[in-house]
């Protein structure tokens, strides 16, 4: 609070009577009748504590009218040291209008002076939902990262205004963080300007709205998609990764997600969609293969990949660090199981081209096998024959039950103290369990912490 004490006097268009609500903020209020006023009208004063005296600058008043009204449609004069009056907000809200009638010129040029950006937006979403929460939203998608896009706090971009009138840039809940990139404004009639932060965050009216801001963005990024891949995958370099957290930890749009993220396909050699890994396996496939690596070089040279180019069987290669996460959550895709060529078992003798002669295990090789077993008998749970490999002599795969490699060299990575680690992402996976069979996680609260510490540990 700035002031000692606040006094609003009030004089109503056809009455006589002028009358002034007084209050210190602490013993309640006084209203008593005034003739301080001739015409109709209000007026609002201020009485500034001693340490305030920084508010009675007009520049100050200006930056805070600019700040918080800027966007009320009333023009609000702010009046200097000489009586000289002017207006210090635009008086106007580029998202009020039907989208219609703005063009796509004005939308760019909203977006740069807003939001400091350079160039014009991949997207923008602009859309009003009336009914029993009404609200309008202009969003707007860069066509580049931001710097602090990975940034531990992972802060969201969105600015929540209540009837015009500015609250917060910094509201959790309005928007997932995996879709922190997202700038823009989110305009509401459905809340009071008169209540706590806390309250907004935790208003069912916002989690509504959150809900429906995020189904907008997911189906108009579907729509870019379909309509660009090119363009949409200079969009995926960018924010791909950022995005992926989602299939990670938003298990109610994970669905959604899947259907617009693009995949590094082994056989095409090129990016794609799950649809259309789907829609190109071989005959007899009945999985999503997948291989998870540091690079993509890395991935392409990998023994694990020889035995499905000879059956010309596809392998999406996944070199992102929160690949090696999402995916071992990810039980299938449209009925597909995904299975992990590093640590799953897999027979492809029914996929693809039929071999016209089956190798035959031989005592030779029989023999070097238990031979090979004893010697590194310290070192792994059991060697045995393959039919997976061509031209590589041996590769080396997880035991059952064992975490895909990739994702346990992360964590080993990330975490000094792995084991303690190792004991949260198991947390996590009995949770998902339980969630993927229709239950609620046993602690809601602890199954967040441990969520954060496996994606976020450092």
């Amino acid at each position: 609070m700035v002031a000692d004490k606040v006094a609003v006097t009030s004089k109503k268009a056809g009455t006589k009577n002028t009358f002034v609500w007084e209050s210190d903020g602490q013993n309640g209020f006084d209203i008593s009748e005034s003739e301080q006023l001739e015409d109709i009208g209000t007026s609002i004063k201020l009485f500034l504590r001693k340490d305030a005296k920084d508010y009675l600058d007009s520049f100050k008043i200006k930056s805070l009218v600019k700040k918080y009204s800027d966007h009320i449609t009333v023009p609000i004069n702010v009046k200097d040291n000489d009586n000289e009056a002017e207006q210090a907000n635009s008086a106007q809200a580029l998202w009020t209008r039907s989208s219609s009638s703005i063009k796509n010129e004005e939308y760019s040029e909203f977006y740069k002076s807003n939001f400091g950006a350079f160039d014009d937006p991949y997207l923008h979403i602009h859309n009003k939902t009336e009914g029993a929460i009404d609200f309008t939203n202009l969003l707007f998608i860069p066509k580049t990262a931001p710097f602090d896009l990975y940034e531990p706090e992972r802060k969201t971009r969105l600015s929540l205004y209540i009837n015009r009138v500015f609250i917060s840039k910094d509201i959790d809940g309005l928007i997932p963080t995996w879709l922190r990139f997202v700038q823009g404004i989110l305009d509401t009639t459905s809340l009071d300007l008169n209540v706590s932060r806390e309250l907004v965050q935790n208003s069912p009216v916002l989690k509504k709205i959150a809900k429906s801001i995020t189904k907008r963005v997911l189906s108009e990024l579907k729509k870019k998609l379909k309509k660009d891949e090119i363009e949409y995958d200079a969009f995926w370099s960018q924010f791909g990764k950022v995005i992926k957290e989602g299939l990670y930890e938003d298990y109610e749009n994970r669905d959604k997600i899947i259907e617009i993220i693009r995949v590094f396909s082994n056989k095409e050699n090129k990016l794609i969609t799950m649809q259309d890994y789907l829609d190109n396996m071989s005959e007899g496939q009945d999985a999503i293969y997948y291989l998870t690596a540091d690079t993509l070089k890395q991935a392409q040279s990998s023994p694990h990949l020889e035995g499905f180019k000879s059956k010309e069987v596809d392998v999406l290669l996944m070199t992102d660090p929160i690949d090696a996460f999402w995916m071992s959550q990810m039980a299938q895709f449209n009925e597909k199981k995904f299975v992990s060529i590093s640590r799953d078992k897999y027979d492809l003798s029914e996929v693809g081209p039929k071999e016209t002669q089956k190798n035959k295990k031989s005592k030779a090789a029989k023999g070097t096998i238990e031979l090979i077993k004893s010697h590194l008998e310290e070192m792994v749970a059991d060697v045995v024959e393959s039919s997976s490999l061509v031209d590589s002599p041996v590769r080396l795969v997880a035991g059952d039950g064992g975490l895909d490699f990739n994702l346990e060299r992360i964590l080993k990575a990330q975490n000094p103290d792995y084991e303690g680690t190792k004991k949260v992402l198991s947390r996590v996976l009995f949770e998902q369990a339980r969630i993927l069979d229709g239950e609620m996680p046993s602690d809601a609260q602890k199954f967040s912490e441990d969520l954060i510490t496996v994606s976020l540990s450092d």
